[in-house]
């Protein structure tokens, strides 16, 4: 028995020594509920998906998709950054939609909050897309949007899963949009359920369980 949990001991460690610190390699928000008082978008949820990548260069990738109905589509979609964070991001559009979005992003101010970046009263961001709103340039639809998102320090996925800083209203969300063309002329704010990323580390444990299981499997053989 001592054997055995040495060896899950290795199982566990050697993998962390020789790769290092692991970081979360995608995160992925979905937008599935309305804020308070707010109608359901057309259409059944997730309205909206965001997955953040990480990349071999230290940049994330975005990409942001819609799973709208009818004619409902995005104006503003909003997120967050790690609160230890007081640099600055770049955006490169990679592709996707009609036309680029205008990005607006001024990651944890000090002392005040950025009222532009505060989605319906339900707490303040770091960024925000603002997509065309013109009839033949709208965000909807199935159309997919993706984004680079780079600094001058290393960036990985789960530097964006971080709740909106507290603004009053409702709540407090990781991401926000908003959803017009509702049928009956009405829009709504929309927020993500609560989503966690799956580090490195996680499938280094599930790997060194199966291992164990293995070698116990062998050995009552």
């Amino acid at each position: 028995m001592k054997k055995i949990a040495v060896l899950l001991g290795w199982l566990l460690v050697l993998p962390l020594i020789l790769t290092g610190p692991v970081q979360a390699s995608t995160l992925t928000f979905y937008i599935n509920t309305p804020f308070p008082d707010n109608p359901d978008p057309d259409g059944p949820a997730p309205w909206l998906t965001a997955l953040f990548e990480d990349q071999p260069d230290g940049k994330v990738q975005l990409t942001l998709s819609a799973n709208l109905s009818a004619s409902d589509f995005v104006s503003n979609w909003y997120f967050n950054v790690d609160p230890s964070f007081q640099g600055s991001l770049s955006f490169q559009y990679l592709g996707g939609g009609t036309d680029p979005a205008t990005i607006y992003s001024n990651p944890n101010p000090s002392p005040d909050k950025d009222t532009n970046l505060k989605a319906d009263g339900d707490g303040y961001f770091d960024f925000k897309f603002t997509f065309p709103t013109s009839e033949d340039s709208r965000f909807e639809g199935t159309e997919s949007y993706q984004y680079l998102i780079s600094s001058d320090i290393q960036l990985y996925a789960s530097f964006f899963n971080f709740p909106s800083a507290p603004g009053g209203g409702n709540g407090i969300w990781h991401t926000a949009a908003h959803i017009q063309g509702i049928s009956g002329g009405l829009s709504a704010w929309v927020g993500d359920g609560p989503q966690v990323p799956i580090p490195g580390a996680i499938w280094l444990l599930g790997s060194g369980l199966l291992g164990l299981a293995a070698l116990r499997r062998r050995q009552s053989n």
